[in-house]
């Protein structure tokens, strides 16, 4: 049995990964702005289908509707507060 002699092997992780380009704070605000953004057109949505004859709609999209309104105000005060509380 020969006994070889080990290598050691460096790597340099450092000219692999990189340096990262993130920035938090403006990734919390472009984020907030997309999901606000789209609880805004969802609210448009439902302000033009608020026009729509009574005919067409059935309760059930009635109560929806409802739903949706009621739980705005607590959506927007949670993603206000979490993104942009003081870290």
């Amino acid at each position: 049995m020969s006994q070889g002699k080990l290598e050691e092997i460096n790597v340099d992780f450092d000219s692999i990964v990189g340096e990262p380009q993130f920035n938090m704070p403006q990734a919390k605000i472009v984020l907030a702005k997309s999901v606000l953004g789209a609880l805004f057109f969802l609210v448009v949505l439902l302000f033009a289908c608020s026009f729509i004859p009574d005919s067409f709609v059935t309760e059930r999209a009635k109560k929806l509707s409802e739903n949706i309104y009621q739980s705005l105000v607590p959506i927007v005060s949670m993603i206000l507060g979490y993104y942009f509380a003081k870290d």
